[in-house]
């Protein structure tokens, strides 16, 4: 481990990029990762190149340095030498770093030039990138946006090989005098890290050190697409330049661990992701994909899927079977289903599926997904719908059921809308049946779908209530172990927490809701055993435990669910 003094603090670096065309799907993965080097701290400057559509106008808007003239081969494409050789000259910072526009970056990569101890002598900084779907814009606002983008990441996110390089941090000068490598063809990237050590800098790894999310794309943007990318002719033709001189990220001289610096071959290195990984991963995107309507990118994960896993993944046959249904194929759908829940017989969303396939002769009267997003109005509702007359139109988001009224979805999930799609939202006597640590993300996503000025209706059993304490079972200091009214057993509970206003506030106050919108508290019991019950409007969502419409809190007249309504910021509809 380095034993010299490091830098202090995360020093000015100058990114530099050369975006795709801003159409599509493109523009939208190029607009997140400009986004996100724009909360990187301090700012960093910004250069652009090209001419390709929509460049000088995100320069603009973004106010990013806009740099339009770049040299290109026969076919179009940007040269590295002209590109590295350019940015070094215009660059206002000695740090300097490539990256490609697809990358997005967190503060941890500013930070990193901090660990480098100051007598190193030249350098180059790279790592392997995490590969995620990314399906729209995402959210950077707010002071979670980070962690929010990393448990996605942790949670479906795939570490990429060593040979793919998408981020290099140097010194300015390091790289003269480089080849005419096409960019993005293939063999230009290890290229560069044999071209710096060759030029006596040292090699980091920061895989440990740094994310880097690299969002999946198509390569409909180059014509031949990614065949053509990999083996046309400018591919070749970088081959030819690079020869034998290429080296890859696990050849590096250095790694993180989490002191600083250490010689690589004390490095742990990160572990490829297992087959079992890959597969859940796969599966998972599959799955979101169809929740999407997008029907051939399912079929064709699922395709690529069954090609690399032939023992048939969980969920595979069952998406097989979403995918024949959806095609009017039911007797298929039926196969598929029986296939799953053969192989995984804890399958409960293919159970409910094949069990509304029987029930209805093959032929579900059921709302889906692309349903949904053609109404002008979108109300959700958390869990199971048990009196319809009572909630209006709103649709239930559910474990249990898939009908006409309910999509089956379990909310820890992220919701295959839109952002800013919703209406209106209620989750009544459900967030006490998620572990209190899942919550937050569930009210990110809540946030996200919701419109501005949305509703978001929540109820939860208030245990300051006297009904509800004097039902619970509780240790020997008093502390509450089971409720027998929320379901299960003591050894599995329905209840996982017991919700209390003191605690629901301060999770609350931690919300966009809290600094971008508004939070009203409708019911609830204050510490003391006094309460709060202002008048409900159950217009914006029915809920059951109170006592408008529960004999047992009647008498005296009582709260029993704490009732609180949140709404998003912005200007709101008047049909919500």
């Amino acid at each position: 481990m380095a034993n010299i003094n490091e830098r202090s603090t995360a020093p000015g670096i100058t990114l530099f990029s050369v975006p795709k065309p801003f159409k599509g799907q493109i523009e939208i993965i190029q607009r997140n990762a400009i986004r996100s080097w724009l909360k990187l701290s301090p700012r960093s400057e910004i250069i652009l190149f090209g001419k390709d559509a929509g460049v000088e106008e995100i320069s603009r808007e973004y106010d990013l340095r806009y740099i339009p003239e770049l040299e290109k081969n026969g076919f179009g494409t940007p040269l590295i030498d002209s590109i590295f050789e350019l940015a070094q000259a215009a660059a206002s910072n000695e740090l300097m770093a490539y990256i490609n526009t697809d990358i997005i970056l967190f503060d941890d990569f500013p930070r990193v030039v901090s660990r480098i101890p100051e007598n190193i002598g030249d350098f180059l900084i790279t790592g392997r990138r995490w590969d995620l779907k990314v399906w729209g814009s995402l959210d950077f606002g707010g002071s979670r946006w980070d962690s929010r983008l990393r448990k996605l990441v942790r949670e479906r996110g795939m570490l990429h090989s060593s040979t793919g390089v998408d981020y290099y941090l140097f010194r300015r000068g390091l790289y003269k005098h480089l080849k005419p490598f096409a960019l993005g063809r293939t063999y230009w990237d290890n290229w560069l890290l044999w071209y710096a050590r060759h030029r006596g800098a040292c090699l980091i790894d920061a895989t440990t050190a740094v994310t880097a999310i690299h969002q999946e794309h198509d390569y409909n943007h180059v014509s031949g697409g990614a065949l053509k990318i990999w083996n046309g002719e400018e591919a070749a033709r970088n081959r030819e330049l690079a020869g034998s001189d290429l080296v890859f990220v696990s050849q590096a001289d250095f790694g993180f661990e989490q002191g600083g610096l250490i010689p690589y071959s004390r490095y742990k290195a990160p572990e490829d992701p297992s087959p079992e990984r890959r597969a859940r991963i796969k599966i998972a995107q599959a799955k979101e994909a169809l929740n999407r309507g997008f029907g051939d990118e399912c079929r064709d994960v699922l395709a690529f899927v069954e090609s690399l896993f032939p023992d048939e993944p969980r969920n595979l046959c069952y998406l097989k079977a979403r995918l024949a249904e959806t095609e009017g194929d039911s007797e298929t759908a039926v196969g598929c289903l029986k296939k799953e829940l053969e192989k995984y017989p804890d399958n409960r969303e293919a159970s409910v599926f094949l069990q509304s396939l029987e029930t209805e002769g093959g032929k579900i009267d059921r709302i889906t997904w692309d349903m949904l997003r053609q109404r002008r109005t979108i109300r959700l509702y958390a869990g199971d719908i048990f009196n319809p007359e009572l909630y209006g139109d709103a649709v239930g988001l559910s474990i249990n059921q898939m009908d006409e009224r309910h999509l089956f979805h379990d909310i820890t999930e992220p919701i295959p809308l839109a952002d800013e799609s919703v209406d209106s939202f209620q989750a009544e006597d459900v967030f006490e049946h998620i572990p209190f640590e899942m919550l937050m993300p569930v009210i990110d996503e809540i946030y996200r779908i919701l419109i501005p000025g949305g509703l978001f209706r929540l109820s939860l059993p208030d245990y300051g209530c006297d009904l509800l304490q004097e039902r619970s079972v509780k240790d020997e200091h008093g502390r509450l172990m089971f409720d027998p009214g929320g379901g299960g057993t003591p050894e599995n509970p329905g209840h996982l927490w017991f919700p209390e206003f003191d605690m629901v506030q301060a999770l609350l106050e931690k919300t966009r809701f809290a600094s971008e919108g508004s939070i009203e508290y409708l019911h609830y019991y204050n510490s003391d055993g006094s309460f709060v019950m202002k008048p409900v409007d159950y217009s914006n969502g029915h809920v059951s435990r109170t006592p408008d419409f529960d004999s047992r809190v009647q008498n005296p007249p009582r709260p029993m669910s704490m009732i609180i309504d949140l709404r998003k910021g912005g200007r709101r509809r008047n049909n919500v």
